[in-house]
């Protein structure tokens, strides 16, 4: 089980298994990501989308020419990971996500010789941002109490009943996303005056670093949900190594994670065990996800 707690942060052997194991190859199909290419550069000059729209369509496609420029012609295409600034990150340009269009450069990678996985512990840190966020949602700390009145003190509860909560106040809007839109007004993260902020695990405070500016939540909650990424990838890749299991890091998001690992290494005696549940401490309480996996 995988712990996560304010004030508490550990990452374990991280820096040292990305110094090892951090230099990944992947075969991209190019023409499919041409394809994609062409796409969003025409959309990005779409006069009848929004000037929003057509702005987010021009990153995509300035994001997938990178790629495109990074492989060689065969589609190869070679990244290094790191563990940055409380972010596990990769060089040049990461396969990454967007939540806004449902778009992930993952999907262009051909695992041959193994499968690609995807682990999503979402509600991780859907809990984290709304633990961060719930008061400047008009939600009282005495009507949380009341909904999570049935919930055990010391064991476990079950994640979704957090999940049913952070619903119920948010009107089933994707808080993760809405971070970065959203202006701090009332945190319980947010110093008395209002002027700084600090994260979930208290990151700045620990190192003695300078609190971040209390305008938007996008820089205390992302801080967050980087440094909750690390502590389970950290778990992840322990496990693999204590599996002997090769692998491959092809991403790391707030939605999914991805590996290529071998055709047969991943089954059902083990996957329990290198994929575990994480509990996140909120509200007093510790609730249980447990990873969506799929494989590809």
């Amino acid at each position: 089980m995988i712990s996560l707690k304010q004030d508490t942060m550990d990452i374990g052997g991280l820096v040292s298994i990305l110094n090892r194991y951090g230099d990944t190859e992947v075969k991209l199909n190019l023409e499919l990501l041409n394809a994609d290419y062409e796409k969003y550069s025409a959309l990005s000059c779409d006069k009848t989308k929004s000037k929003v729209d057509r702005k987010n369509f021009g990153a995509i496609a300035k994001y997938l020419l990178k790629i495109r420029d990074k492989a060689d012609v065969n589609g190869i295409y070679q990244m290094t990971w790191m563990y940055e600034h409380y972010k596990v990150k990769a060089y040049p340009v990461s396969l990454g996500y967007s939540p806004a269009f449902g778009f992930t450069a993952v999907d262009y990678i051909e695992p041959h010789g193994g499968k690609l996985v995807s682990v999503s512990y979402a509600d991780v840190f859907k809990i984290i941002a709304f633990d961060m966020m719930y008061r400047d949602y008009d939600c009282k700390l005495s009507d949380i109490e009341n909904d999570l009145k049935s919930c055990s003190i010391m064991a476990p509860n079950p994640a979704h009943i957090i999940m049913d909560v952070i619903k119920k106040y948010t009107h089933d809007e994707d808080i993760v996303t809405m971070a970065s839109a959203m202006r701090i007004g009332n945190s319980p993260y947010a110093t008395p005056d209002c002027a700084m902020a600090w994260d979930y695990f208290g990151t700045a405070h620990r190192n003695g670093e300078k609190a971040f500016e209390c305008k938007y939540y996008h820089d205390a909650v992302y801080r967050s949900l980087d440094v909750a990424n690390a502590i389970i990838v950290s778990n992840i890749l322990s496990k693999f190594i204590s599996y002997n299991i090769s692998f491959k890091i092809c991403g790391v998001d707030t939605e999914n994670m991805y590996f290529i690992v071998g055709n047969d290494a991943v089954t059902d005696n083990n996957k329990a065990s290198i994929f575990e549940p994480v509990t996140v401490r909120t509200f007093g309480r510790l609730f249980e996800v447990k990873p969506v996996i799929n494989f590809f």
